[in-house]
């Protein structure tokens, strides 16, 4: 970072808008892969999807489902996930100049709104206090004070008591507002620190308040989010180790209630720990494949992305939409690699391209605006 915890001045900003093992005689992926074999399974997934209509029985063309998020586990199986970016969406500026959505990000109360809306499970943020305790948060700065000299700390540097008191169910200290850059619906980053106000406000959560809030049928995707600057490759051993200890502590407390739970992280070293600590959940590698520049070549890279989840065993990817787009051919080669997809980003707000990435293979799609995407014409469903 540029900037060290509690002074004041403005860091380097987060890049642009983000959340079975196969078996071991599967080679490594040394090219892009076949095109011409991925088009040709393409094709007849497109060229049956265009024969919908009132002549043709339904029972015998692919149709779009949205499916429960424990369904994500079998590869095999012909449905897509929908899921809740940071519970009912990222806070962002609209053009009017309005907060959307009107609640809170990654707290109960947007967790809720997420779920009502047809989310099927709900990406979140987690990081970890300076007394161990894992709290649901995004951003690598906590940033409070006056915009124009504002303060920065970092979760690992606050006590619990410390971030429970950044908010109140009556709203922000006077004294200490939290502070963003907010990023515009298009994706753009403003130029400046505002004050960070919502409609519905709600107390910052943890983990085990998630855990004793929601009903054990919704699932979890558990991003771990480690604060390594863009320009260094590895996270330090010591707060790897120390952020996972905690997490899976806490996910073990409540390993009764038979939640559906999955780990993700953008650090290489993170997702290694998670599946080396534990058998019981799937880990994924989080990558922005080239969206925004790190040093990191598996973070600007999918072939490079499917390689090291092969080599250390994971469970499949979570990757930037917007650059999927552009190597849609690459998702048959991750599935035949016998790695689950997902994907995340704004572009994932668009219903005809979220219908599409069911069509290519992709298991799941992280979302913002889940009215928009959960409810649009998805084809009747099927009984096979």
């Amino acid at each position: 970072m540029s900037q060290t915890a509690g002074t004041a001045g403005r860091p380097r900003q987060d890049g642009p808008l983000s959340r079975s093992v196969a078996p071991t005689s599967t080679p490594w992926i040394s090219a892009i892969g076949s095109k011409r074999d991925v088009a040709m399974v393409l094709h007849s997934r497109q060229e049956a999807a265009s024969k919908v209509s009132s002549s043709v029985k339904a029972t015998t063309l692919p149709q779009p489902q949205i499916q429960k998020f424990g369904r994500l586990l079998d590869r095999a199986s012909d449905c897509i996930a929908v899921g809740g970016h940071r519970g009912n969406g990222q806070n962002l500026i609209s053009d009017s100049g309005n907060m959307v959505p009107a609640t809170r990000e990654n707290t109960l109360a947007s967790f809720h709104r997420a779920v009502a809306n047809g989310a099927t499970f709900v990406e979140f943020d987690v990081q970890v206090t300076a007394d161990d305790v894992p709290v649901i948060w995004h951003d690598n700065l906590v940033v409070t004070g006056d915009p124009l000299a504002p303060t920065f700390r970092m979760i690992c540097d606050m006590t619990l008591a410390e971030f429970k008191g950044l908010s109140s169910t009556e709203g922000f200290p006077a004294a200490q507002p939290l502070l963003r850059r907010f990023h515009r619906q298009d994706g753009t980053l403003m130029p400046d620190y505002t004050v960070w106000r919502v409609v519905e406000d709600a107390e910052l959560p943890t983990l085990a308040d998630l855990f004793n809030d929601l009903p054990a049928t919704v699932a979890f995707d558990i991003e771990l989010k480690l604060t390594t600057p863009d320009d260094q490759l590895y996270s330090a051993p010591a707060e790897v180790t120390r952020m996972a200890s905690a997490v899976l502590a806490t996910v073990q407390r409540f390993s009764t209630q038979g939640r559906t739970i999955m780990f993700s992280s953008f650090c290489p070293c993170t997702c290694k720990r998670l599946k080396l600590s534990q058998s019981a959940y799937p880990v994924m590698f989080l990558s922005d494949i080239g969206a925004c520049w790190h040093i990191n070549p598996q973070r600007m890279s999918l072939l490079s992305a499917v390689n090291f989840a092969r080599e250390v065993g994971l469970n499949g990817l979570v990757v930037e939409t917007a650059e999927l787009k552009s190597q849609q051919h690459m998702v048959e080669v991750v599935r035949d690699q016998g790695l689950q997809l997902l994907t995340f980003g704004i572009d994932n707000n668009d219903p005809d391209w979220v219908r599409k990435q069911y069509f290519l293979g992709v298991h799941a799609a992280i979302v913002d605006e889940l009215p928009r995407v959960g409810s649009f014409a998805w084809a009747p469903a099927i009984s096979m």
